[in-house]
Parts: C-alpha cells; sequence; structure tokens
C-alpha cells in the first residue's frame, strides 16, 4: 500500500477503534491488551533490533534492558507479598540481608523509568560516554530529590509506560510521518487523530447503560489501569479533588473509553504500516519465536488476566524502553521542522 493509502486506512481504523471505545470501554481495552498487545511488543522489539534501536552504538540498548530488568523485579518484589502461594517467601525477602536493596527496587520503579528515559535521550544524542555518564548520574541524582513528588510520581510511574505511550508518542509518530512525506492525507490522518482524543472531553457517557460481567470487572480491577483511570480522572474532570474509580461513575467511564481507544489504536496504526516500515521483515526464527510467545500469552490472559500481567510485564515495559531513543529521535526531527518552518 501506498503511504497516502494508509493514511486513509488509519482514519477508518481511528472511526472503528472510536465506536468500539464508546460503547465497550472496559471489554474492548482488556481484549486489545490481552490479544494486540503481546503481539505488537513482540514485532516492534524485532524492528527495533533490526535498526539497531535507533541508538548511536549497537550495545547501547543494553543500558535500557538493565532498567527494564530492575522495575520487573521491582514488581515481582511487590508481587510475592499479594500471592498467597508467596507469602513465605516475600516474608523471608523482608527478613534477608539483601532487603534493604530490594525494598529499593521496589519502591524506586519510577525513578528507573524516569532514568530510563534521560538515558535514551543520552544514547541518542551523544557518541562520548563522559556526556553520557555526566547525563545519567544527573538523572539519578535529580530523582532523589523528586522521587516523592506526585506530579513526578504519576508523570513517570503511571502516564509514562502506558497513556503517552499510547497516545502522545502515536501522534508524535504521525505527524512525523506527515511532514517528512507532506502528504495532505498524513496531516489529515494526524487531525482526525487529534479530534478523536479530544472527543472523549465532551461526550457525556450513561453509567447504567453498561452491562458488566463479574469477570470483566475482576479482569480490569487485575490489570491495575484502574489506577490509570483514577489519575486521567482529575485531568478529565478539571478539578483538583476528583471523584475516585467506581464501575459506576460516568466519569470513570468515558475515561475508560479514551484509555481504550487509545490502546487500540495505537496497537491498530501499528500494524496497519506493514507495507511502509516493513516491521515484518524480521529473521524467521524471531516470527517462529514471537508466535509461540504469543500463543502462551494469550493463554496466560485465558487463565488469569493478572497471571498474564505479571507474565508479559518485562516484555510490555521492554518495548517501551526500547523504544525511548525513537521517541527522542522523532520529537527531534518535528522540532527542528517547526523551527525551520516558523523561520
Amino acid at each position: 500500500m501506498k503511504a497516502q493509502q494508509v493514511d486513509y486506512l488509519n482514519i477508518g481504523l481511528m472511526i472503528i477503534a472510536l465506536v468500539l471505545a464508546i460503547n465497550l470501554p472496559f471489554k474492548l481495552f482488556l481484549f486489545s491488551y490481552a490479544i494486540l498487545g503481546p503481539l505488537h511488543y513482540l514485532t516492534e522489539i524485532g524492528w527495533l533490533k533490526k535498526h539497531n534501536y535507533f541508538t548511536k552504538q549497537k550495545s547501547d540498548y543494553y543500558l535500557l534492558v538493565l532498567l527494564c530488568l530492575l522495575v520487573t523485579l521491582g514488581v515481582l518484589i511487590a508481587e510475592s507479598s499479594r500471592w498467597p502461594a508467596t507469602i513465605e517467601f516475600a516474608k523471608r525477602l523482608e527478613n534477608s540481608f539483601a532487603w534493604p536493596l530490594l525494598n529499593f527496587i521496589r519502591t524506586w520503579q519510577s525513578g528507573f523509568v524516569f532514568v530510563a528515559f534521560i538515558t535514551a535521550f543520552s544514547i541518542t544524542v551523544f557518541n562520548e560516554w563522559k556526556y553520557r555518564i555526566l547525563l545519567i548520574l544527573v538523572a539519578f541524582v535529580l530523582s532523589i530529590f523528586v522521587y516523592k513528588m506526585p506530579f513526578y510520581l504519576i508523570l513517570f510511574g503511571i502516564f509514562m509506560p502506558t497513556i503517552f505511550h499510547v497516545s502522545l508518542f502515536t501522534g508524535a509518530f504521525m505527524l512525523y510521518g506527515a511532514l517528512k512525506a507532506k502528504h495532505f492525507s498524513g496531516y489529515l490522518s494526524f487531525g482526525i487523530f487529534i479530534l478523536c482524543m479530544l472527543s472523549f472531553f465532551f461526550i457525556n457517557f450513561d453509567s447504567t447503560a453498561l452491562n458488566l460481567s463479574n469477570y470483566i470487572k475482576e479482569s480490569y480491577i487485575k490489570s491495575n489501569f484502574h489506577f490509570v483511570n483514577d489519575a486521567l480522572m482529575k485531568i478529565f474532570s478539571f478539578e483538583e479533588t476528583a471523584e475516585r474509580f467506581s464501575f459506576n461513575s460516568a466519569l470513570a467511564i468515558r475515561v475508560q473509553a479514551f484509555i481504550a481507544f487509545a490502546y487500540t489504536y495505537h496497537y491498530l496504526n501499528w500494524f496497519s504500516k506493514t507495507s511502509i516500515i516493513q516491521w515484518h521483515k524480521v529473521p524467521k526464527q524471531w516470527i517462529v519465536i514471537s508466535g509461540l510467545i504469543w500463543i502462551a500469552s494469550i493463554a496466560l490472559y485465558s487463565y488469569d488476566y493478572r497471571i498474564g500481567l505479571i507474565g508479559l510485564f518485562f516484555l510490555s515495559m521492554l518495548h517501551v524502553f526500547l523504544e525511548f531513543p525513537l521517541n527522542h529521535r522523532t520529537f527531534i526531527f518535528i522540532g527542528n521542522k517547526i523551527l525551520r518552518r516558523s523561520k
């Protein structure tokens, strides 16, 4: 398909995602995250690897993998105290000599995301390690002073690996494509995407219209995305003391429709651009491995949504971290284009 055809295809996909999100906000999100999500992680990681993760040197991405491992370890430590089968193990950890370090990893997850974001910038912009190390050290020191600030925790602990990844960065990639190709269809697609995102601020939802089963409610709570919903509710309500998440809240349903649309279209946008970015042209063994992991992930989510989430957590976070260098390159390109046009 030509670039213009893909743009018009994406407009159609946006409308489909919008209609489904409005009518099935919780069901659509759970389906997209469990079925489309893992396939997206795997195919994007394979494509990023083909492009050396858009970093200056081939081995730069190891830093991002290490930080992702620390975040994953922190989640596993936190989860170990919530599962009956691992409570005893969690107690042993708390009484071990390594607990101060493990507790630091458990509580510093927002800091690791922040450092990963700055690390990605350093390995994208600088060739010399002295500048990279200096910037990474500054990020660590800065995170020590701000790690308890609510804005920082929400920005990097909640929004950066979730809603920013699927909305802000998706929009940036679309604008990048429009500016590079200079096609009307690209600008139109980006404009409709912005309108779709803004529409959720004005659409009214009836909380009594949804008929959610206990399975859907339990799966959604297990996904932990009610924390994302809760944080977004303050933004949607334009109030300092917004109501908390509830399945009976019209505001929560509106926010969830926004989340469902952002995630669903993020995945559809990726799969629709096969002919443009050629993400499918990776070694066959990676395709086979990706297919097997994808089938296993569906089985995990079908068995228990939270087990699926934990089992796929490293992959889901890894594709976010490995995309950071591309995010930085995209924003640098957009900034340069805008500055040139303004002059």
